[in-house]
């Protein structure tokens, strides 16, 4: 009964042990700030993007695009209108003709910001609406001589497939009245690309809504353990999962090095591997070692518990870290590693009867 007794509660003891040594893991941290490696985030390689469009500024009309929000009481008698302020929602083009295809808006504001000059101030955002851009935008801040031939502003940042974007916009006005403006845009800008997939990285993946489609028609792998039933849909190619960015968002590989699921899976799989080498090898080295009935434990447990641990944070950390593979990856490696320890304890168990029976023949 004691025995029995023993050969229970100790794997169970295991069990819990796993159970919250795997919840903590997935623990929020409560610091301020940490610092993180690019690959933790699927950040890999730049690449530099060359856009083409043109800015159609409409002042006044039924259909105007720029309206006053603020002017000094000054304005109207300085000869750069000095202090004004407008707010604009400024349709870009690939054509220069407004009728041709949208790619999406200028928002923003810009502001006479000098005395002497036309110098505005340009705080906008560039908001793409067509393919592969699709909800991704661009921040631009800078000065813009209107007047002037070529104009240069910084590209300050971006969102969407833009995110860590650094570069700059060159400015040439086509169109010049006093109810319009059509300008060309040549923004050079470079972006730091994510994992899309390990196959071809850069990729379009396609918008959201075509692979809610898909997700519909049943085109799409699905992931049970993320979430039974529907589960989240995977890129065709490499099985990674997608993730939506925003409601008009491209769909992207999401990390899932911090996902509860995985480190716990990665758990679960270092403790079965725990329980099946206590199961078999704490009975060898109790057939083997002379001494108090505690020793077989004191010699058997710590390599045990290490080589478990190991096998589970190599599944839940080490891999993804090298490879950006999925929550299924940290399931394969835990079960890769209960593998290894079954074949591991079950070749001590076989040498031990060879041997055995190699003595009993003598």
């Amino acid at each position: 009964m004691a025995k029995l007794a023993l050969n229970f509660f100790l794997p169970l003891i295991i069990v819990i042990f796993f159970f919250f040594s795997s919840s903590i893991a997935t623990t929020k941290t409560t610091r301020f700030s940490r610092n993180l490696s690019p690959g933790s985030l699927g950040l890999h390689k730049e690449k530099l993007s060359h856009l083409h469009f043109y800015l159609h500024d409409i002042i006044s009309g039924p259909k105007a695009t720029v309206v006053r929000v603020a002017e000094a009481s000054t304005t109207n008698t300085s000869r750069t209108g000095f202090g004004m302020v407008d707010m604009m929602d400024d349709p870009l083009t690939m054509g220069i003709e407004l009728t041709s295809e949208v790619v999406g808006k200028s928002q923003g504001i810009w502001a006479s910001a000098s005395q002497d000059d036309w110098g505005l101030l340009m705080v906008t955002n560039l908001v793409f609406t067509l393919g592969k851009y699709n909800g991704s935008t661009l921040s631009l801040m800078g000065r813009n001589m209107v007047l002037a031939t070529m104009r240069e502003m910084p590209i300050v940042g971006g969102s969407g497939a833009f995110r860590f974007a650094r570069g700059y916009a060159q400015a040439n006005t086509h169109m010049l009245t006093m109810d319009t403006a059509v300008v060309e845009y040549n923004v050079l800008v470079r972006r730091t690309l994510s994992a899309l997939c390990s196959a071809k990285a850069g990729e379009t993946m396609g918008t959201r809504e075509v692979y809610e489609e898909k997700l519909r028609n049943g085109n799409l792998h699905h992931d049970p353990t993320i979430n039974p039933g529907l589960g989240s849909p995977r890129c065709p190619r490499c099985l990674s999962l997608l993730n939506p960015n925003s409601d008009k968002g491209e769909w992207t590989i999401t990390s899932v090095l911090h996902d509860a699921t995985a480190v716990a899976g990665s758990g679960i799989g270092g403790m079965l591997s725990a329980v099946h080498g206590f199961n078999t090898g704490i009975p060898h080295l109790q057939n083997r070692l002379k001494g108090p009935k505690w020793l077989p434990f004191l010699v058997g447990l710590p390599p045990l518990l290490i080589f478990s641990s190991a096998s589970a944070a190599f599944g839940g950390y080490v891999l993804p870290q090298f490879a950006q593979l999925t929550v299924t990856s940290y399931y394969a490696a835990s079960s890769a590693s209960h593998y290894g320890i079954s074949l591991l304890t079950r070749h001590i168990e076989e040498n031990y009867s060879s041997h055995t029976q190699q003595k009993r023949l003598r």
